[in-house]
C-alpha cells in the first residue's frame, strides 16, 4: 500500500464512529499528519542528497582534470589548472 493511500485511510477509516474510539480517531489522524510529515522531509532529503552527488561528481572530474593536466603540463602551476578547468566548463 502507497504512503498517500495509508494517510487517506487514516484519515477516512478512522471517523466511522461504529469502528473507533474518539481516542483512536485522534491518533489516526495524528498519525497520518506525522506520516505526511515524514514524507515531505524524505522528499526534501532525497532532493539534497540528489544535489550532492552532483557536487561530489563535479569534484571527482576536477580532481581528474588536475591531475591529467599536471601530469602533462610541467609547470604545475595549480592555479593555472584550475583556471583551465572553469573556462573549460563555462565553453561547455
Amino acid at each position: 500500500m502507497g504512503v498517500k493511500k495509508l494517510i487517506e485511510r487514516l484519515r477516512t477509516e478512522s471517523l466511522y464512529k461504529d469502528k473507533a474510539t474518539l481516542e483512536i480517531m485522534d491518533l489516526c489522524m495524528e498519525d497520518a499528519d506525522a506520516i505526511s510529515k515524514l514524507q515531505a522531509e524524505n522528499t526534501q532529503l532525497l532532493a539534497e542528497l540528489e544535489h550532492v552527488k552532483r557536487e561530489r561528481d563535479a569534484a571527482v572530474e576536477c580532481i581528474h582534470f588536475i591531475g591529467t593536466y599536471l601530469e602533462l603540463n610541467s609547470t604545475k602551476d595549480i592555479r593555472k589548472t584550475i583556471e583551465a578547468w572553469k573556462s573549460g566548463l563555462k565553453e561547455g
